[in-house]
């Protein structure tokens, strides 16, 4: 069977088998998934909503010594797909924002936030603390 991305599994199946690519087994919901889920996609991604219903969202990306993070978060308007990676001193970015929502991508050096509609989008970010 597949399993949920808020499930811990014992194991999973790697791409190298290509009939059970993505089964796992002994699967297990606790209170410890769901802060997982959530430390990966507010804290390690940087997305949060901002209105009810998740209409709204702001992105605030935080490498934090990562060198790159991508994940799909689920909304009521259906996924919201976000990356960013480090690319020397940019902060490269993806967004797939699905119809009906909009939010603001806000980085420290970037005045005012970008607004992301929806649609895709994708752009740099210069990621140097010194310019």
């Amino acid at each position: 069977y597949k399993t949920e991305p808020y499930a811990f599994s014992e194991y999973l199946v790697v791409p190298d088998n290509p009939t059970r690519y993505g089964e796992g087994a002994f699967t297990w919901i606790t209170g410890t998934a769901g802060w997982f889920f959530m430390a990966v996609i507010e804290w390690m991604l940087g997305v949060r909503p901002a209105a009810p219903g998740f209409r709204e969202f702001e992105w605030t990306p935080k490498p934090c010594g990562l060198e790159w993070a991508k994940a799909v978060a689920p909304t009521p308007a259906g996924p919201l797909s976000l990356s960013w990676h480090i690319d020397r001193n940019e902060l490269r970015y993806e967004a797939d924002v699905p119809p009906g929502l909009s939010g603001h991508l806000r980085f420290p050096r970037l005045a005012p936030p970008r607004l992301l509609s929806s649609g895709h989008h994708a752009g740099s970010i210069r990621a140097d603390s010194d310019r």
